[in-house]
């Protein structure tokens, strides 16, 4: 007894003291089930340090069947076309504005659209992205083209979708602390985010044709801690601290 009240101590003060919601306690599916209750794909990867560099080389080309389980159902030449250059500088460009929002929200900075961007009130503070402020309501995302050479063209949304249109609760929100995993590669106060990818065809006038997937694709890619962010000098150099530590999580098929 005394054992059950001193772990729910530790762990309620741990709720206390995150930046977010710890993502192993997250709620994954319609029966109420947590990440951590179950044995999942995220999971198994986590416990196994399964993360690659948010990085375009042979190591993401290799990952990219486990990382879009929908397109790879379409086949290589559609996961090569998908799986592009073009979408790994958007998912950077996707963290780098993070980044930047969280350091505004730790340096209490005036709230702007995107890094260093303009401020319409000085007053109007940024607020916590996804927990108070603009990302409330709205999404932070990307618009990005791919065109290459002998590939065909294609076209991405990359968002975190808004606090509204999908609650911290669940894992699927945008944003967490990746909390009470048995991990070694990365730290407890690390953050998750839940990047959502839509892709397109693109056709030669640039216009978009239907999304490739039924449903968006999925990644989770890990950030350093909120407050470390927040701390360093500037916007530039928050973006820059952020992105040579991320990380993506590569879901364990087994």
């Amino acid at each position: 007894m005394l054992k059950t009240i001193f772990l729910v101590l530790v762990l309620s003060s741990f709720n206390v003291l995150a930046d977010y919601g710890n993502f192993a306690w997250s709620v994954s599916d319609n029966n109420g089930n947590r990440v951590y209750d179950t044995n999942n794909v995220i999971k198994a990867a986590i416990e196994n340090n399964n993360f690659i560099p948010l990085s375009f080389n042979a190591q993401f080309e290799s990952a990219a069947p486990e990382l879009f389980k929908q397109v790879d159902t379409l086949g290589q030449f559609e996961l090569d076309a998908f799986a592009s250059p073009a979408l790994l500088k958007g998912i950077k460009s996707l963290v780098t504005e993070f980044a930047c929002a969280t350091y505004r929200f730790e340096a209490r900075k005036g709230e702007s659209q995107k890094c260093n961007g303009f401020v319409a009130d000085k007053d109007k503070k940024e607020g916590k992205p996804f927990q108070s402020g603009q990302f409330v309501e709205k999404r932070l995302d990307i618009a990005i083209n791919s065109i290459r050479p002998n590939m065909p063209n294609r076209s991405y949304d990359i968002y975190l979708p808004s606090a509204k249109e999908v609650s911290l609760e669940y894992t699927w929100g945008a944003v967490h602390e990746l909390g009470t995993f048995f991990v070694d590669k990365r730290d407890k106060k690390d953050t998750v985010l839940t990047v959502y990818i839509d892709g397109y065809k693109l056709d030669a006038n640039g216009e978009r044709g239907p999304r490739i997937t039924k449903r968006p694709e999925i990644i989770f890619v890990v950030i350093p801690e909120a407050k470390k962010i927040g701390k360093q000098s500037n916007q530039d150099n928050a973006a820059s601290f952020t992105l040579a530590k991320a990380d993506i999580i590569v879901p364990l098929y087994q």
